[in-house]
């Protein structure tokens, strides 16, 4: 399988290597699994086994609405003038329109953290190279990832820094949080990495480092996260460091041999279990 990126809507991306629709074991479809940050993040939480035997894929209202403000919010900053396509702002449903409405409190984040972006990060808002899935393959499992904003710069035809940057609507204001005495941002890297965000940032720089290898470009590559504050509407960008990549990388290491040897082997690989 080649590497492959290209611009992609939320609907494409999520419908891709989904094995859960239409069928009533999706263990036995192992091969066709395409493995993502979302997917590694729920085999950590729980386990392999548990994810494949629940078989329930229906979002609660709670987690659709969440989902909404969070597609809306990265239209709104990410691909501005599509806003009006997709979403309307109201409190009441109106059944004349088919976009997907967002309440108007919510909408109060959603314009003020843009705000607060173009102020101070404006470089975010040039609509290059958002929006994008890459798929490739890694020890022979298929994978995939969105990336909310793809940084590329180059000398002539060379790259020679790739930054990629993730958009972050959070419930805590990363000003407020404590800092060790030399000034390292000890509690906010816990509160982040306790959200998995280490993980997605291990992930998605190991994704982008095999798709530039497979176009002949060889560069550094970051990962920094463009976190904006619900509480205070305040953004901040932060890039993450080496000790955030060393616990994202154990964390991927501590599920990926089962991943791996599921998705070749299927569902006899996996370790009997007992439930507690």
């Amino acid at each position: 399988m080649k590497w492959s990126i290209k611009k992609i809507s939320d609907e494409a991306y999520f419908a891709h290597g989904n094995i859960f629709g239409g069928f009533e074991h999706p263990s036995d479809r192992h091969s066709e699994w395409v493995i993502s940050n979302s997917t590694l993040k729920k085999v950590r939480d729980t386990t392999l086994h548990h994810l494949l035997t629940i078989n329930n894929t229906r979002i609660s209202d709670k987690l659709q609405k969440l989902f909404d403000i969070g597609s809306a919010f990265h239209c709104y900053v990410l691909e501005h003038d599509e806003f009006t396509q997709r979403y309307h702002v109201a409190d009441i449903k109106d059944a004349t329109k088919n976009t997907v409405r967002i309440g108007i409190n919510d909408f109060k984040f959603i314009e003020n953290s843009y705000a607060s972006i173009k102020e101070k990060y404006p470089q975010a808002l040039d609509g290059q190279n958002v929006e994008l899935a890459l798929f490739g393959e890694i020890d022979g499992v298929k994978v995939k990832c969105k990336i909310d904003k793809l940084n590329i710069t180059k000398v002539g035809n060379r790259y020679t820094h790739v930054e990629i940057m993730d958009l972050k609507g959070v419930y805590f204001d990363s000003y407020k949080l404590k800092k060790t005495p030399n000034g390292d941002r000890w509690e906010l890297r816990k509160m982040l990495s306790n959200n998995s965000y280490d993980l997605q940032a291990y992930f998605y720089t190991m994704l982008v480092e095999n798709w530039l290898e497979s176009i002949n470009q060889h560069c550094e590559v970051s990962f920094s996260l463009l976190v904006a504050s619900k509480d205070t509407y305040q953004c901040q960008k932060f890039r993450v460091g080496a000790e955030m990549m060393e616990t994202g990388k154990m964390k991927f290491d501590s599920v990926w041999k089962d991943v791996r040897d599921f998705i070749l082997f299927g569902k006899d690989r996996l370790i009997d279990e007992e439930v507690l």
